[in-house]
């Protein structure tokens, strides 16, 4: 991973004293990383395509049902899961359902297994999905969880797109509460916990308890990324 970095550093060093470059962060923890670099920059999280969602038919949501969906593993390491199989093991999530839909399919299978050892029925594991079926998923859903491993790149320097599927469908988001996560749009649909159990339990309940808030499709999409990106260069 670390040579993943010299080349990044290098290539913006390389390229940011140009005049035709500009630089674009999808947060601000991002952008201080690369102080240094003295160029035209612009913030913009991550969008989603609303054109997937369009053609999907919508399905009645049940209150209770959580979808995690993504990748199982980051740069390789897990992704803090341990915490949410205890959660839904508990007593207190015992009528709650949780679909985890993502891969390699070789961790899937790592979590299924546990899964059958522990004898907990209410986490299905589905693996890969393919779009059609991410967002079917999630049009059942009530809640999209976000969760991740504490190391310094998942508590700072990302905008999961996950996220902004996870709203475009009308869940709540029950989120780590991690600095990166604390930065994004649309803040009145987000339900934190610290990295525990228990903080986790109380989190879905509230959520699942709660309305989602009504929020302005276009503003996450990527057609409007496209033009905030398109504008930068209009300048010039």
């Amino acid at each position: 991973m670390s040579s993943i970095f010299k080349v990044r550093n290098f290539v913006f060093t390389k390229v940011a004293s140009k005049d035709n470059v500009k630089v674009i962060f999808l947060n601000d923890f991002i952008r201080k990383e690369f102080s240094e670099i003295d160029t035209e920059n612009i913030l913009l999280p991550s969008g989603v395509d609303l054109e997937i969602f369009n053609t999907s038919k919508v399905d009645k949501k049940a209150s209770k049902k959580i979808s995690f969906i993504g990748n199982l593993l980051r740069f390789g390491k897990e992704r803090s899961l341990d915490t949410v199989i205890n959660a839904f093991s508990s007593p207190e999530l015992r009528d709650y359902q949780l679909n985890i839909a993502g891969g390699p399919d070789s961790e899937a299978k790592k979590i299924k297994d546990l899964l059958l050892e522990k004898n907990i029925p209410n986490i299905k594991v589905t693996g890969r999905l393919n779009r059609e079926e991410i967002v079917q998923e999630l049009l059942s859903s009530s809640v999209g969880l976000l969760v991740n491993a504490p190391d310094k790149h998942s508590k700072y320097f990302t905008s999961p797109l996950k996220y902004f599927e996870y709203l475009t469908a009308g869940l709540k988001v029950v989120a780590v509460d991690f600095p990166a996560h604390r930065v994004l749009p649309n803040q009145e649909n987000i339900f934190y916990f610290e990295n525990n159990t228990n903080s986790l339990i109380e989190a879905i309940k509230k959520a699942c308890n709660s309305d989602f808030k009504e929020i302005e499709l276009e503003e996450i999409s990527l057609n409007n990324r496209a033009k905030k990106i398109i504008e930068l260069f209009e300048k010039f």
